[in-house]
């Protein structure tokens, strides 16, 4: 099986990528001598040196690479993954993903990155990392700007991941006075690997010859490192964080961890490796500098539509007459429709057809005069402009939200989205808002919950996700968005999100409760996803916990909620499946948790699940009953999705 297809998602209908970081800090768990391969009795830096000599001998590297940009309690950022191939002489070309949407091309050398992004890979990106949308579909050289990386999602200088400098980080790990040397812990094909820390970085070695580094993970701010920063000058270093984390009790489960940097290196493919050259110079020849990267330039990037009147302010005539100047004040080209309350056209629309940038027209109304012979009447006569580009293709939906105070050439909170994500925005507003009529004493407070959930979806790159949630047309409970929305800043929150926006785009059939309420004849049942579908041809019912596992006591922890979340066991907490459903707790193993889990095979976690030392994890599965609490255990790391429906059996559950 190929890498790729390794990483494909089985848990809906149909498999679509998903793919998740690498290792970034490494947890070793201690293996029963039983169990474990015999370990080496080289010293550290003979082991090490052979497996660098080795990795410095090839012309080119084909990486398997993440970076887990810094985080706060604030915005916690998921990945960024990358397949590269670098050459010895430092050049390096391949692809960059962000999780379930977003791709890029890249390139780098001496020190200049090139990209050709997607809308979806730079909508997210920060806007002041050096790009707005109008980036996408084409090749630009993001500057380097004092203080920030060239791209904060990958901030590291993939020119420097060239196979002698891996080599040389091998070289510094292993022969380091204070390195330390785990146990050896099973990988794939029934091997044993051993792991070397020193420094904040850690490299998995295999234990037989010829030594093949099978990992490497750390800080790319340590002061040892080979590898670089992609920034404009060297940052101050982050607050470090181990490169592996200590048992339970010593674990710093916080909430801010430095930049942490991944990579799974292979010998390359002497005909990709050939390619990288020309793939390098056709992206600095083809580079231009990115889109304005802050303030109003950045955002009136796309049509920006105008709209003057030149009629006298007092009609004395039988007949009034006013005329009403469109013009497009953006950078592209959008259609254009006016909308208007005057009375010669109330709420109609007058297509205007296509603008291009600087181009104006008009629209003439007219009606008889309101006020009678010797009066004066007063009357205001509204205007705005509707655009596909801009509101997406239904003009109902402005409209609805101009009804109810929310105009969307005003609100600021929507018009300083980028063009290209405006109307998923849009959408996005009208979803959170119409369940609530604009007449209910409670609209306002609704609508400024919206704008605030909007915000923060904008501020934390989630539109894409959301849009394609939204655009399924199969979220079942749409009045809680405004709650799911402003909730979204945390990895487990985000990984909830990826799941849904996954499960609605692999089964074309899926109707999914998202963390809200699912209606059954005997009461009502809640999960982070519960989902009706069709998988081989067969309908499933399914009643989801999604957890995450950022360190060994996090993730005993958070399966122990989950499997009893699944049951409305969990104190303090509302959910519980409904009866007929099929019980999942899934659970993604996050970057630091470390290799030994995160790219573990399918045995290698049978193994450690099935240790004398998770016997809290194998009770934990079951109530107090004796009664298993799951009916499926899903295991999301960088080799897969692994699921099993047999847990006493496979994983030794004693129910």
């Amino acid at each position: 099986m190929s890498p790729e297809q390794r990483r494909r998602l089985v848990i809906a209908a149909a498999a679509v990528a998903l793919v998740l970081a690498l290792v970034v800090g490494f947890l070793v768990w201690p293996t029963d001598s039983r169990e474990a391969g015999s370990a080496s009795t080289a010293s550290p830096a003979e082991v090490g040196a052979a497996a660098a000599d080795a990795l410095a001998a090839w012309p080119a590297a084909a990486l398997a690479v993440s970076y887990w940009p810094s985080q706060s309690a604030e915005d916690e950022t998921p990945v960024t993954e990358a397949d590269l191939t670098v050459t010895a002489d430092g050049k390096a070309a391949g692809t960059l993903r962000e999780p379930e949407v977003g791709t890029a091309q890249a390139a780098w050398s001496s020190g200049d990155l090139y990209l050709n992004g997607d809308a979806e890979f730079w909508a997210a990106q920060e806007p002041q990392r050096a790009h707005d949308l109008s980036s996408a579909g084409r090749w630009v050289k993001p500057e380097k700007r004092s203080g920030y990386y060239l791209l904060d999602s990958f901030g590291v200088d993939a020119a420097t991941l060239t196979p002698k400098a891996l080599a040389d980080l091998v070289r510094a790990i292993t022969s380091d006075p204070s390195v330390e040397q785990a146990e050896p812990q099973p990988v794939e094909g029934g091997r044993t690997a051993t792991a070397y820390t020193a420094d904040d970085w850690t490299v998995l070695i295999e234990d037989a010859a010829p030594r093949t580094v099978l990992g490497l993970g750390g800080n790319p701010h340590s002061s040892e490192s080979t590898v670089h920063p992609a920034a404009w000058h060297p940052t101050t270093p982050a607050i470090a964080r181990p490169a592996v984390l200590r048992p339970a009790q010593d674990e710093p489960d916080d909430h801010y961890s430095s930049p942490y940097l991944s990579v799974r290196p292979r010998p390359a493919d002497p005909a990709k490796a050939a390619e990288v050259p020309s793939t390098v110079a056709g992206a600095a020849s083809a580079a231009t500098p990115p889109g304005p990267d802050s303030g109003e330039s950045a955002t009136k990037k796309g049509p920006d539509f105008q709209v003057d009147e030149d009629s006298p302010a007092l009609c004395d005539k039988p007949t009034c007459v006013h005329v009403f100047q469109v013009t497009n004040a953006g950078s592209e080209a959008a259609d254009a429709t006016l909308y208007t309350n005057d009375p010669g056209s109330p709420g109609q629309p007058n297509p205007l057809g296509t603008l291009k940038p600087g181009e104006s027209r008009s629209v003439t109304f007219s009606h008889g005069n309101l006020a009678r012979p010797g009066q004066t009447v007063n009357y205001t006569v509204n205007v705005w402009v509707y655009s596909s580009a801009l509101y997406g293709p239904d003009p109902e939906v402005p409209t609805r939200l101009r009804d109810r105070g929310l105009e969307p050439d005003k609100q600021s909170e929507l018009s300083s989205v980028d063009a290209p994500l405006r109307p998923a925005a849009t959408r996005l507003l009208d979803a959170m808002t119409r369940s609530v009529p604009p007449s209910d004493p409670g609209a306002g407070n609704i609508n400024a919950s919206a704008l605030k959930a909007l915000d923060n979806a904008n501020r934390l790159k989630r539109l894409p996700l959301l849009a394609k949630v939204l655009d399924s047309g199969r979220l079942q409970n749409p009045d809680d968005l405004r709650r799911l929305v402003a909730e979204n800043n945390t990895i487990g929150k985000y990984r909830e999100l990826e799941q849904v926006a996954h499960l609605l785009q692999a089964d074309p059939t899926a109707r999914v409760w998202f963390n809200g309420k699912y209606p059954a004849p005997d009461g009502e049942y809640k999960a982070d996803a519960i989902y009706t579908g069709t998988e081989n041809g067969k309908p499933v019912r399914r009643c989801v916990q999604i957890k995450t596992g950022l360190g060994e006591r996090s993730l005993t922890r958070n399966l122990r909620d989950g499997a009893e979340q699944l049951n409305g066991q969990k104190t303090d907490s509302d959910e519980l499946c409904p009866p007929g459903f099929e019980r999942v707790l899934q659970v993604y193993l996050e970057p630091t948790v470390g290799v030994a889990l995160h790219d573990a095979t399918r045995d290698a976690l049978e193994a450690y699940f099935k240790d004398k030392r998770r016997q809290q994890f194998r009770q934990n599965m079951c109530d107090e009953n004796g009664k298993v609490r799951v009916d499926r255990l899903v295991v999301i790391n960088s080799v897969g999705v692994h699921q099993w429906t047999d847990l006493r059996n496979s994983l030794g559950i004693p129910c």
